[in-house]
């Protein structure tokens, strides 16, 4: 009898599974860019204002309070 590991081992395509990580990777990456920018473009409005702009962590945290 194999063992739930071995069973697993066995049964993942490793080729395909590995294309499926690079894939949530890179998505990943595309994300992360994307709230940079968003960031940068807040951080240039609020010094237009002559506001300080919040840090990075705490401009994240209040966006995925408004988009979750």
């Amino acid at each position: 009898m194999k063992s739930a590991v071995e069973w697993m081992e066995n049964t993942i395509d490793k080729k395909h599974m590995g294309e499926y990580l690079q894939s949530v990777i890179n998505q990943a990456k595309e994300i992360e860019e994307n709230l940079a920018e968003q960031y940068a473009e807040f951080s240039i409005v609020c010094d237009r204002q002559e506001m300080n702009p919040i840090k990075f962590k705490d401009w994240c945290e209040q966006y995925n309070k408004k988009t979750i």
